[in-house]
């Protein structure tokens, strides 16, 4: 009967079995495509001398070269078939007690501390509140005690009146008296202008400032300007007048910057303070007709005078003798 699953070694020819998956000639493994069909085991007959097995892979060799399991060769992997050795004993590896772990009892301890001081917090609260409601209703007692005693003595408002009221009034209501009436205050016209007229009540209702020979005849009152003669300018009203052997040139000029400017120029120096609001110049040499000279003029107004004279003292006589109203006058003059 041919075997369904026996196979030929492709290396040297010789036939295998189905069970065999090695060549048992020359070793070489049973091709993949080798279609094997197992048959089934033998029936049990009596027993035989144990068979060799492979050394290697424990499968039995029957006479052949090689194990047909592994492919090793028999005569190196013949081996008789013994119980496998008891595992030895593998003593135990000694390890080292550890220590328990000590229970942290601060955190414990510190709130139940809490615990206690916070009941004692409370209950000492309480003491003291209670104390200081019994001390408040004593004293609220003891003041209504006081109470009662001051309205026995002055008489209880709760008691029934004596008398009946009146129900007429004790007093005639007082008629309302108008408010007096207030006048309004009444400007004394006590002002005299520049320019005459009238009296005025203020000193700001003489404005404009004055001006012309009127005006000039009011900054100098003492000059007798009828004795003067005008004379041709063009930024300035010139009056020239001689007394006593002493010129004087009055001037009203455009503006008190013209004025200073022309007297920076003609005398050749600066001016010096004088009295009542004024500056004074000194031409420091004779003019050309051997004369000294000497201008005054108001500190920010327009109005100046120039003095002529053979000697320093008569020039200086007439400058100081000189009348010129008051920076205060100037507009007008109050009783």
């Amino acid at each position: 009967m041919v075997d369904p699953g026996a196979w030929t070694c492709a290396a040297c020819g010789a036939a295998g079995s189905a069970e065999k998956k090695f060549c048992t000639a020359c070793g070489i493994p049973r091709p993949v495509d080798t279609e094997v069909t197992l048959r089934k085991p033998p029936a049990a007959s009596a027993p035989v001398a144990p068979a060799p097995v492979c050394g290697a892979c424990g499968t039995p060799l029957t006479g052949q070269r090689f194990c047909v399991s592994c492919g090793l060769p028999a005569a190196a992997a013949a081996a008789t078939p013994s119980p496998a050795p008891a595992p030895m004993p593998v003593p135990p590896v000694p390890v080292a007690p550890v220590p328990p772990r000590r229970r942290r009892t601060r955190p414990r301890v510190a709130f139940l501390l809490l615990l206690v001081l916070a009941a004692g917090g409370v209950g000492g609260y309480l003491v003291l509140t209670g104390s200081d409601d019994d001390e408040t209703s004593a004293v609220r007692d003891k003041d209504t005690d006081r109470a009662e005693q001051t309205s026995t003595l002055a008489g209880s408002p709760t008691s029934e009146p004596t008398s009946e009221p009146s129900e007429e009034p004790t007093s005639e209501p007082t008629e309302e008296t108008e408010p007096p009436e207030v006048t309004p205050p009444v400007f004394q016209l006590d002002v005299q202008c520049w320019r005459g007229g009238p009296r005025v009540a203020r000193l700001s209702d003489c404005l404009p400032t004055p001006s012309g020979r009127r005006g000039l005849a009011w900054v100098f009152p003492d000059i007798d300007f009828t004795r003067c003669a005008p004379e041709p300018a063009t930024k300035r009203l010139i009056l020239n007048c001689i007394f006593g052997g002493v010129e004087y040139n009055f001037s009203e000029w455009s503006s008190n910057r013209a004025g200073t400017k022309h007297y920076d120029d003609s005398m050749g120096v600066s001016s010096y303070p004088f009295s009542g609001a004024r500056e004074r110049w000194d031409r420091p040499t004779l003019t050309s007709d051997g004369r000294w000279k000497s201008a005054i003029m108001y500190v920010g107004e327009r109005w100046s005078v120039t003095v002529y004279a053979f000697e320093t003292a008569t020039r200086d006589a007439a400058v100081t003798t000189l009348t010129m109203r008051p920076v205060r006058d100037l507009l007008g003059v109050s009783r």
